[in-house]
């Protein structure tokens, strides 16, 4: 009736080899949307029928525990379909996140859901779903506005507009577009990324649109951060490590590709400028979509974007007042300044510079300290350097110490080639 469940070897993201590890999808339904705010933006925005608004808890979520087979997708026991309530309300998750699963997976899923729909005789009201759904899903027509109002135009070879999406013309669709950025940013290649976050900052900056909450984000994929050559190289490696040993010529040399990258960073460190960066983003970008990567990152595995372009302007704004730098490269927490006492400071930098961060003439003011350390000539900022290491403290970060991967990298890479 509901048909066979797709071969694993068919759900693969396309590519000459299946990478060796497995890469799930994350989708949510009524049973683990834990905060229920997907499942209140779903019934607000398509209406429920009356017998969803009268269920109780149990047939809107499905009862526990649930058999298998009573899953539009049984493998992972998503989208629960054993009361009418609970089939309609997992046609809204299912529907609404419908692209993010590979086309046959979707499909199946999908003739599944409209085989339970017909058992329980609520066929006309997920059809209606459905096309609520695609509605409000599709882009308006926009033909008679210019280009320049769209956030993605696509071109073919020869440079003719074959598309024009996402038109952001005021203030509250720029912050639309940037909140659907954000949900969907997978569904879209590094490039097509780019591409739209750059307008969405253009187009927030004219219209004077409330986007600070996605600033950070927005300047990630416009290409607007750095990041140090050792996390470029460390994000190249990480690649070529997911690969593994076992795989054929063509995932060897691809492996040998990257590690070479990796090792042009760290040796030229000066050349990663901007260009370079986003040709690096486009390049794990395509690798990520032929090895099934993308849309499935992890703090482990994270997207091109967020290692490349890690350090951005808003960030470092944010982090100017937070963090304080000295002249030897270290960089400490003002807050762990408050942990400092004033006399034993006073023992080692002098009296002079004790006054200088106190208003009380007994604590340690953390925001005077800061003030004054970020001041201090290279001499002064060791011996203060050599105060904290010796109290227990840590930097956050030190750039002044050597850093870079171990020979071992390159040499089992070398060996894989």
């Amino acid at each position: 009736m509901f048909g066979r469940v797709p071969a694993e070897t068919e759900l693969s993201s396309s590519g000459r080899t299946p990478i060796q590890l497995t890469f799930e999808v994350i989708m949510v339904d009524q049973s683990n949307d834990t905060n229920g705010q997907q499942l209140y933006q779903l019934l607000r925005r398509y209406d429920p029928p009356k017998f969803v608004k009268a269920a109780g808890v149990d047939e809107q979520l499905g009862s526990r525990p649930l058999p298998t087979h009573l899953y539009a997708e049984p493998t992972r026991q998503r989208f629960p379909c054993d009361t009418p309530a609970a089939t309609w309300l997992s046609a809204a998750f299912f529907f609404d996140q419908r692209k993010q699963l590979p086309p046959k997976l979707a499909d199946w899923t999908e003739q599944r859901l409209l085989g339970f729909a017909t058992a329980h005789g609520i066929d006309h009201e997920v059809a209606e779903l459905r096309q609520k759904v695609a509605v409000f899903q599709a882009p308006p027509d926009d033909s008679g506005f210019p280009g320049a109002d769209f956030a993605l135009v696509r071109r073919d070879a020869t440079g003719k507009v074959v598309e024009r999406a996402y038109r952001i013309h005021n203030a509250v669709s720029v912050k639309a577009a940037a909140d659907y950025l954000k949900t969907y940013r997978h569904s879209f290649t590094y490039p097509e990324r780019r591409e739209i976050a750059r307008k969405i900052l253009e187009k927030a900056a004219a219209y004077g649109a409330a986007v600070a909450e996605y600033a950070e984000f927005l300047e990630r994929q416009a290409g607007y951060g750095a990041s140090s050559a050792d996390e470029v190289a460390e994000l190249l490696l990480n690649r070529a490590r997911l690969l593994g040993r076992g795989g054929g010529p063509d995932q060897r040399a691809v492996q040998v590709q990257l590690a070479k990258l990796a090792q042009m960073c760290l040796q030229k460190p000066a050349q990663l400028d901007c260009d370079s960066r986003t040709r690096l983003a486009e390049i794990v970008d395509q690798f990520d979509q032929t090895y099934g990567l993308a849309g499935n990152y992890t703090d482990v595995v994270p997207a091109p974007e967020d290692v490349l372009f890690r350090a951005t302007r808003t960030g470092a704004s944010k982090l100017a007042s937070q963090l304080c730098e000295t002249a030897v490269g270290t960089v400490y927490p003002v807050e762990s300044f408050s942990e400092l006492r004033l006399p034993e400071l006073a023992d080692h930098m002098g009296a002079d510079f004790a006054n200088a961060i106190t208003k009380d003439g007994l604590h340690v003011d953390p925001e005077l300290l800061a003030e004054v350390v970020r001041t201090l000539p290279r001499g002064d900022a060791a011996d203060f350097d050599y105060y904290l290491r010796s109290s227990g403290a840590s930097p956050e970060f030190d750039r002044g110490a050597a850093s870079g991967l171990s020979e071992s990298d390159w040499s089992a890479l070398a060996a894989a080639g």
